[in-house]
């Protein structure tokens, strides 16, 4: 089936082997993660030159569902058909992202979610009713760095503690590394239990499983306008 879809990012995510995961809520509330032949990069993001960015309303065209169990939001779009709109507010985005934020995973991805004995959690491969979804951080958070990794450690209200991997595009350079001077600012706001919002994903199949990963870590307004970020995007590239 073909549609027409208006999008508002608030997924945006580096992955490590360099390939950008994009996803955003379309006026029905339902998550739509848009692909094209071959894997985002950087160039398709906001600090790119590209129309994707957090809280940009994003103008997808046409699209085709493509999209397997866990990964049904998965929608084929023509790329010269994708346009950005603007961004939204500070208030707007946050309204919206409390709109369809859960308070525990199993509410997003249902009971095959499950936890290892690290803190990892994962989805059998074809299995799930979604791999997209939006969490209310329950209460004070550990955002650190452990090797190349950035990570977070949370509790779950049904699951227990959590150890994931973060792949927020904005708290990383070009290379894929983490840049210290803005994830330790994050770092501070996640430890001081203001509210957080995470957008959290299911990865590609791996191991015949899907890992759980943040994707991207939100607050009332957006981090990246900090006088740091914006010295950040300006000595890594061209930003709108």
């Amino acid at each position: 089936m073909t549609t027409q879809q208006t999008i508002v990012v608030d997924h945006l995510a580096r992955l490590d082997d360099g390939s950008v995961v994009v996803a955003g809520i379309d006026g029905h509330h339902e998550h739509i993660a848009p692909r094209r032949g071959s894997a985002w990069d950087t160039a398709a993001t906001a600090r790119g030159g590209g129309p994707f960015g957090i809280g940009e309303a994003v103008d997808l065209g046409f699209s085709r569902r493509r999209g397997t169990p866990p990964l049904v939001e998965e929608r084929d779009v023509e790329e010269e058909n994708v346009i950005p709109l603007g961004r939204l507010s500070d208030g707007q985005f946050w309204s919206l992202l409390e709109t369809l934020g859960h308070d525990h995973l199993p509410s997003i991805y249902g009971d095959e979610l499950t936890v290892s004995p690290s803190g990892s959690a994962s989805v059998p491969a074809g299995r799930g009713k979604a791999s997209l979804g939006v969490l209310r951080c329950p209460g004070p958070a550990e955002l650190f760095r452990r090797g190349g990794q950035l990570r977070m450690g949370l509790d779950d209200l049904r699951l227990g503690s959590l150890d994931l991997n973060v792949h927020d595009h904005r708290l990383r350079d070009e290379k894929g590394v983490p840049i210290d001077s803005l994830w330790k600012v994050i770092r501070r706001r996640v430890q001081s239990g203001e509210p957080v919002i995470l957008s959290v994903g299911l990865s590609q199949a791996f191991n015949g499983v899907h890992w759980l990963r943040v994707d991207n870590i939100h607050f009332r307004d957006y981090f990246d306008d900090h006088p740091v970020f914006r010295f950040a995007r300006g000595r890594d590239g061209p930003s709108r």
